[in-house]
């Protein structure tokens, strides 16, 4: 609703809500926000016949959507190009520090113009580094006007939960999604390319996975190869079903946890844009509902923090 309301620039990062969130361009792209026009900049990702056929997908009219051309790996680049830039001295808009890429140049013109700023991004990252850079770069704006993402995340497309939301709160607190080799509210050590969970693994500097809600396949394959090589990894897992723990692993431990969307009370924000009301629905057991994952895991942090200190390896998440 922020987007809708306020945003009178939305960038499109890398994502094609089309494809992954059917209704989110009509709900929120196509209605003006309340100071007026509202211009949608599309970086990479978007489809080229949203700029054709703006008229028909209900984005604002033609003078005030654009896309650049960009390619998934130049992601990281370009938000630090434009990070840099707005945190560096003021320039004007045609000054040869804004010349060197022309994209850089066209999206700070936009931010400048602009007076709230919604970043839209799309795929999770599993390491982290786009991610972070996008993070960076909004914060950067947000020293000037107020400026925000929209994490959509894989949408309709996923295979499992949409965690995009989990990973932009991180992003935010913790400066990155991922691989964070120490976590702590007053700055984190980001290792993006040394401890992600994977790494930890094939290195042998894990000998302990908490899995909460379910697996990636890349993490399995890689705990069975470390098994087949004589190094099996003990499981936590943290989910609403018995887990297909792979073969292969070292001591398996069952935590049984509520369905996020059959046993679990709150609110969901529909991708329609809808508020649904969620009430918790007694497991078939009879027993009532289980605790939230959410739950689960501040139980164990908690006991963690007040018991006896255990010496062990560092856990990959």
């Amino acid at each position: 609703e922020e987007l809708r309301d306020r945003a009178d620039l939305v960038l499109l990062w890398f994502v094609d809500p089309a494809a992954t969130h059917p209704r989110f361009i009509e709900r929120f792209l196509a209605v003006p926000a309340a100071g007026g026009a509202r211009r949608v900049l599309a970086v990479g990702g978007a489809r080229q016949a949203l700029a054709v056929g703006s008229a028909t997908q209900g984005l604002p009219g033609e003078a005030a959507f654009r896309q650049l051309a960009a390619n998934p790996s130049e992601a990281v680049t370009l938000a630090r190009a434009v990070e840099a830039a707005l945190l560096g001295p003021a320039q004007p808009a045609d000054s040869a520090g804004d010349r060197g890429d022309p994209r850089v140049a066209a999206m700070l013109s936009s931010i400048r113009e602009a007076s709230c700023i919604a970043i839209v991004t799309g795929d999770d990252d599993a390491v982290g580094i786009a991610d972070w850079s996008v993070a960076r770069m909004v914060r950067a704006a947000a020293h000037r006007k107020p400026a925000f993402t929209v994490p959509l995340g894989p949408g309709v497309a996923a295979g499992g939960g949409n965690a995009a939301g989990a990973a932009a709160i991180a992003t935010w607190r913790y400066g990155a999604a991922a691989a964070i080799h120490r976590a702590d509210d007053r700055g984190a050590s980001f290792r993006p390319c040394e401890s992600d969970g994977l790494s930890l693994l094939r290195r042998g500097e894990a000998d302990l996975v908490v899995v909460t809600g379910g697996l990636s396949g890349a993490m399995r394959r890689c705990l069975e190869a470390t098994a087949a090589a004589g190094r099996p990894v003990d499981v936590v897992w943290i989910g609403d079903e018995i887990a297909d723990v792979p073969h292969g692993a070292g001591r398996a431990v069952f935590i049984r946890a509520a369905h996020p969307l059959f046993e679990s009370a709150g609110g969901m924000l529909r991708e329609d844009g809808r508020l649904v009301s969620l009430r918790p629905i007694p497991h078939e057991t009879g027993v009532g509902p289980s605790p939230t994952i959410a739950g689960r895991l501040r139980d164990l942090v908690g006991r963690l923090d007040g018991g006896p200190a255990r010496p062990r390896q560092e856990a990959a998440t």
